[in-house]
């Protein structure tokens, strides 16, 4: 639920907040498994982070999350984030992608300043093959570990992308984590794709669904209304 809460927060453009993040790893952990970010710590060491693979989380990415890079966190850990020290390597990044002189979260939108849109406009996955897939899979993944995303429809598409090819349940919880951040920079269709990917990955680790995506499922009683309006608006493309 804090995850949810914080993503409406960014949604509705009241903060910037790296707590998504954080409460992912802490689910993570949770259950034993390897967490993203980087962000949790066990009696003041580093929990183990997942850093291999095409579907790990860059450092970019940890950025855009409000989340300082993987090295700073083995390096410097809670002393550097009590310190402040992270914030010189968080505020350039998320700034270059806002509004000049924006008050507050004002996020570019505009697809001509995107590297990624021409691609992206270009790949289409309805009516392809396995080995079609598995291209535009791999041009998906390089898309985003080549730090080419830029606008918040960026990361949106790309999510649907790894969705409608995903391998496993590491494609499924990338591309829930890009849509989780297309919705905080207030792209609002990213709704769908945050709810259907957190679903397909809780059933590929054999854990409860959350959003009852799947026909015939439910949705748990713990998710807050305003979550679920906001991505019922998603569903209808609002």
């Amino acid at each position: 639920m804090a995850r949810e809460l914080a993503m409406l927060a960014g949604f509705r453009r009241a903060v910037v907040n790296g707590l998504p993040a954080l409460a992912e790893d802490r689910y993570l952990v949770s259950l034993g498994l390897p967490q993203r970010f980087g962000g949790t710590y066990r009696n003041g060491a580093l929990a183990p982070v997942q850093e291999t693979g095409a579907n790990a989380v860059t450092d970019a990415l940890r950025l855009d999350f409000f989340q300082p890079p993987l090295a700073f966190s083995k390096t410097k850990g809670l002393r550097g984030l009590a310190q402040g020290e992270a914030m010189d390597l968080i505020l350039p990044r998320l700034q270059a992608r806002m509004r000049p002189g924006a008050q507050g979260p004002d996020w570019l939108t505009e697809p001509a300043l995107s590297p990624a849109t021409p691609v992206l406009d270009g790949l289409r996955c309805q009516g392809r093959n396995a080995a079609g897939r598995a291209v535009i899979r791999e041009q998906a993944l390089r898309l985003y570990r080549e730090d080419n995303l830029f606008i918040p429809a960026d990361y949106h598409r790309v999510a649907e992308l790894l969705a409608a090819t995903a391998t496993g349940a590491g494609d499924l919880l990338l591309a829930n984590e890009l849509s989780c951040l297309a919705v905080m920079r207030q792209h609002a269709p990213a709704w769908r794709v945050f709810a259907t990917t957190w679903d397909a990955y809780a059933r590929a680790a054999g854990q409860r669904q959350r959003y009852g995506s799947r026909p015939g499922s439910r949705r748990s009683n713990s998710v807050h209304s305003a979550v679920v309006k906001a991505i019922q608006g998603g569903m209808r493309g609002v």
